[in-house]
């Protein structure tokens, strides 16, 4: 989906949108502008940009940076390298006030696909038999119990 498209579907549900456009409370941005460099997963490139981002949302007064990103535009050409690029980048989004919500198209992932989304982040929802499930990420559940025991003491 292209931006004005996105913009027009969200429009339908959320009648403000132009109101907080204007405000710069909300903007679409093209996966082509922040995602890829030459092709490939620029890493410094990309936490370089959600930085700045944030640190306007800051300037302007608000508490941190909520993002939303879909990845239907993936192929399996760079499968690897994007969970490589999400691994490191949980790491950076957890340093900084930022909430990110990551969308999959769950009929275009295979097992190990759906291994690479609960590893990468900190808990995945998987909507099953119409009904939302919790998939918490186990290994940092047990790093984050480990942490608040060892701050308890």
């Amino acid at each position: 989906m292209e931006v004005e498209e996105a913009k027009e579907a969200f429009r339908r549900t959320f009648p403000e949108l132009d109101t907080y456009l204007k405000n710069g409370q909300i903007e679409f941005i093209p996966y082509t502008h922040w995602n890829l460099k030459d092709g490939n997963f620029d890493l410094e490139s990309i936490s370089n940009f959600w930085v700045e981002k944030l640190n306007q949302a800051l300037t302007n007064g608000y508490e941190g940076l909520r993002l939303v990103r879909n990845t239907f535009w993936l192929d399996k050409k760079v499968w690897n390298n994007f969970a490589d690029y999400e691994e490191e980048i949980d790491r950076i989004i957890g340093n900084y006030q930022m909430m990110v919500l990551c969308t999959y198209f769950l009929d275009e992932c295979n097992t190990n696909k759906i291994i690479d989304l609960i590893i990468n982040h900190q808990f995945v929802l998987i909507k099953r038999e119409g009904k939302w499930e919790n998939i918490d990420n186990s290994k940092r559940k047990k790093t984050e119990d480990k942490i608040q025991t060892e701050s308890s003491v």
